[in-house]
């Protein structure tokens, strides 16, 4: 499942948590990411 960006993610997945972010921002999303 995709990591969803308001869940605690090991530090190894910040980077493809980012990318998600910037994936769920692009569909107007987001805006709880710290």
């Amino acid at each position: 499942d995709p990591v969803e960006p308001w869940q605690p993610v090991p530090a190894g997945n910040r980077i493809a948590t980012f990318l998600y972010y910037l994936s769920d921002v692009g569909k107007g999303g987001g805006t709880s990411f710290p």
